[in-house]
């Protein structure tokens, strides 16, 4: 006989399509759950469909009879009138008995003719492949294990940090301050590494002819290491001043404490190095860096102020020590979190469930200023003869660009007989011999030699966060531009300036620029519906 249980509606169809997944043996966090009930369309089919396709889980809704049952593969997402449409997972069908997990994930069986009393002939088939899986699994799963942990010492640290700050001696509160203004620079430095707008990066790194912030962080010296970035270093060293000079408040310890004075001493070669590099190597200024500078030369001058009373002894050795390791202990646990991490603001989950949705997309694209007159040299991808054209606007030194360029290389892997890529450079062919040109030149000549293995390929390694030296990327490449790619780069140029583009990355849809409100992830669920359609 048929069972069922009365059950939430959104609630069961989270818990069948986790469970669905669970049996596909596909892996997947909280993070995927909790968006699951983001769908415009939840908690209907459609939207189970979209959440499997989001993990690469081919699936397909087909409406069959009764008698057809039996020639499905299962497990398999089924509706069922009570309830109101509830799920159900049939999990197979032998000897005429559908053995099943009703609403509330118990096992069920029935026979074949009573199931067919309360089957609505909907079923969801889906099909898994090595791909299938949340993407970024690895890294949301230990952010997941580690959310809390972190969250939680930081709320401690906060709360020690203010109850000393309130009774702070007057001497105390410039270095705190100081290094509080660090700790904020060296964050938006990250942020900006990380390729995520901050309001300081977007008042203070607008690009022009002076101030180009990205092509300073992303430059071979503003890492050490391996990956480790001067950002990382310089909030780590903000965050132990800021601590230690909490733990010397605490204890009525000199605010000149010899240990800090000697630290920020050895700072200043540093500031006169990233000078001289901003100036005379990249030609570039990143603003945040020069605010950097400015407080470490102020707390070098506050210290060398106090420098008579310095006395050296083991006593003041102990609060900058803790003070130092332990933001470093930290930092090493939650680094990698961090990096991978892709926090959603309240705004952002508020606005998700329109994102998805293809006719809110439609309206706000059409609100869009429509490209303007293509000179048919750009670097063309997928499908000449596509019925959609994706052009992206980029620039080889532009690090928010790598995710872009990552994002379409996505799209070309899933949907490359349906789409046509534009790939239109952003470069201006005056500062010939500059890296950018360099780049730019190159991929547009292996565009025009109709080598598009190898130029795929440069575009991979080059727009890579690990990318190589300049030198290395070269080797791997034809030493001879082709003859017309000189006349196709100034093309790209003239091309971007009469589109007036404001900034890079900019990727446009049928000739209208993506909404702003629309991530890459969000764009490429769109663009999979409409393809859907199209079909």
């Amino acid at each position: 006989m048929f069972k069922w249980k009365k059950y939430n509606t959104e609630d069961n169809a989270v818990l069948v399509t986790l469970k669905l997944l669970e049996l596909l043996k596909v892996p997947f966090t909280s993070k995927f759950s909790r968006e699951i009930r983001l769908h415009p369309e939840f908690p209907n089919l459609l939207s189970i469909s979209n959440a499997l396709h989001e993990l690469n889980v081919a699936n397909i809704a087909v409406k069959i009879s009764p008698d057809q049952l039996s020639e499905m593969s299962f497990p398999a997402i089924s509706q069922v009138h009570a309830n109101n449409g509830s799920f159900i997972i049939i999990l197979k069908i032998e000897n005429g008995l559908v053995q099943y997990l009703d609403s509330n994930l118990a096992n069920a069986q029935t026979t074949v003719d009573d199931f067919a009393k309360h089957w609505t002939g909907y079923l969801l088939l889906a099909e898994t492949n090595e791909k299938s899986g949340e993407p970024n699994y690895i890294e949301n799963r230990k952010l997941e294990i580690l959310s809390r942990i972190r969250y939680a010492a930081l709320a401690i640290l906060l709360i020690i940090a203010v109850s000393v700050l309130l009774f702070l001696k007057p001497a105390s509160a410039f270095p705190v301050l100081l290094n509080v203004l660090g700790v904020g620079l060296c964050i938006a430095l990250l942020m900006q590494t990380f390729g995520q707008k901050s309001l300081l990066s977007e008042a203070v790194c607008k690009p022009n002819s002076k101030i180009d912030c990205n092509q300073v962080i992303n430059s071979s010296v503003a890492k050490v290491y391996g990956d480790i970035s001067l950002a990382e270093i310089g909030l780590l060293f903000f965050a132990g001043g800021l601590l230690t000079n909490l733990l010397l408040a605490l204890n009525s310890y000199s605010v000149f404490n010899p240990y800090l004075y000697f630290l920020y001493m050895l700072s200043v070669p540093f500031t006169i190095f990233s000078i001289y590099y901003q100036w005379r190597v990249v030609k570039s200024w990143c603003a945040i860096c020069l605010g950097v500078v400015g407080l470490l030369w102020a707390g070098a001058i506050y210290y060398w102020s106090g420098y008579s009373s310095l006395n050296f002894n083991s006593g003041e050795l102990a609060p900058v020590a803790i003070g130092y390791l332990l933001p470093l202990a930290v930092w090493f646990v939650v680094r990698s979190s961090v990096f991978q991490a892709q926090s959603v603001s309240s705004v952002q989950r508020s606005l998700y469930r329109f994102s998805k949705n293809q006719n809110v997309f439609d309206t706000l694209i059409q609100r869009q200023r429509q490209l303007g007159e293509d000179f048919g040299n750009g670097v063309t991808l997928g499908n000449a003869e596509a019925r959609h054209t994706i052009t992206l606007v980029t620039s080889p030194t532009c690090r928010p660009c790598i995710n872009a360029h990552q994002a379409v290389e996505s799209w070309l892997h899933q949907f490359e007989e349906n789409i046509k890529v534009v790939i239109q450079f952003a470069v201006n062919p005056v500062d010939n011999g500059s890296i950018p040109n360099t780049i730019a030149r190159n991929i547009i000549s292996l565009s025009l030699n109709g080598d598009h293995k190898t130029m795929k390929e440069a575009m991979r390694t080059w727009y890579n966060p690990k990318r190589p030296e300049l030198k290395e990327w070269l080797s791997l490449l034809p030493v001879e531009l082709h003859p017309g790619t000189e006349a196709h780069f100034n093309n790209h140029y003239d091309w971007f300036e009469k589109s007036e583009i404001s900034a890079v990355p900019a990727i446009f849809f049928d000739g209208k620029q993506i909404p702003n409100e629309y991530s890459f992830e969000d764009f490429e669920n769109i663009l999979r519906l409409k393809l859907s359609a199209d079909n």
